[in-house]
């Protein structure tokens, strides 16, 4: 798709929804309850965003072009971070779309939950004012970078990471009632589910090791705790990934080879299938690899590897 139709499918898709928010301003405006005036405000605020990420969205899809890439041949390449961010942005516009085509329908359902709509609105206003101020650092990026250079150099570069490091993205609502907005719906259960198993291992990771079954207890019932509230379980996702060590993250990722796990799954795989041998194992040798970096450049790079690595794995 080029710029220009990637310009007029947002167009559209910030049409829809302002409508769908001037409806409910217009359900709401009365605040006969508590819970009017929770939608209310929540949609006076998802109106006073969408100006502000709309003028955004157009001045980098605009110039997104300059940098895609180009081969040697002088093939272009439609690819490159803003791009991704203007993909991310579309992917969480629809989501929020969804979200307020069942408020509007369902609102007179007996079915109505208006706890989790407040709570998912809430958690979808703070996720687009951290894209709001993510998509303003790339658009100063963008007028900063040198013609059709990605990374900008010297000054700019300088002023950029302060600008990073000084501002606060709400990272929580990403791991919560956000998780895994910009895949498919399909794959969603499954990141959901490892990010369950992410919040709930803590607990077994410092309990007391010589009662693995009172860890798995307590695990499970931690699990169903995050399943039911994913707000908890961003919030707790999102102290894990800045206060974790490195050996934590390991013996995560490592669960599979702990005894207690391994039986449940060998007794599991036992029922449906029939047993696999061993042939042969392999193993391949760690290398350790020394790299100097800002420090705040490098909290950044464990910050998204952490948030890629719970998702595609």
């Amino acid at each position: 798709m080029s710029v220009l139709g990637e310009y007029y499918s947002f167009r559209k898709i910030f049409r829809d929804l302002q409508k769908y928010i001037t409806v409910g301003l217009k359900l709401y405006q009365a605040r006969r309850t508590d819970t009017d005036a929770k939608f209310k405000d929540l949609f006076e605020n998802l109106d006073s965003l969408l100006g502000p990420l709309e003028t955004q969205q157009i001045k980098i899809g605009e110039r997104a072009a300059e940098f895609d890439f180009i081969l040697s041949d002088g093939t272009r390449v439609k690819a490159n971070g803003y791009r991704s961010l203007l993909s991310t942005l579309s992917s969480l516009l629809l989501q929020l779309h969804q979200i307020l085509l069942k408020v509007t329908k369902e609102r007179s359902s007996m079915f109505f939950l208006p706890g989790d709509h407040i709570s998912n609105l809430t958690a979808y206003c703070r996720a687009l004012e951290g894209m709001n101020k993510i998509l303003e650092n790339a658009a100063v990026l963008m007028d900063a970078s040198a013609q059709g250079q990605l990374f900008g150099e010297g000054e700019v570069s300088e002023r950029l990471r302060g600008i990073v490091c000084s501002e606060y993205i709400a990272r929580d609502v990403f791991y919560g009632r956000c998780l895994g907005f910009q895949y498919p719906s399909s794959t969603r259960p499954v990141i959901k589910m490892l990010a369950v198993a992410m919040a709930s291992y803590e607990r077994w990771y410092k309990a007391d090791k010589d009662n693995p079954l009172r860890q798995l207890m307590h695990s499970l019932w931690k699990g169903n705790k995050y399943l039911q509230n994913p707000t908890q379980m961003g919030l707790k996702l999102d102290d894990l990934t800045l206060m974790s060590s490195v050996y934590f993250v390991k013996a995560f990722w490592s669960i599979m080879e702990q005894d207690v796990v391994k039986a449940a799954m060998g007794a599991a795989m036992t029922l449906i299938s029939h047993s696999v041998e061993i042939s042969h194992s392999l193993e391949i040798p760690a290398k350790n690899i020394v790299m100097e970096v800002h420090t705040c450049i490098l909290r950044m790079y464990i910050h998204a590897y952490s948030v890629i690595t719970y998702i595609c794995t």
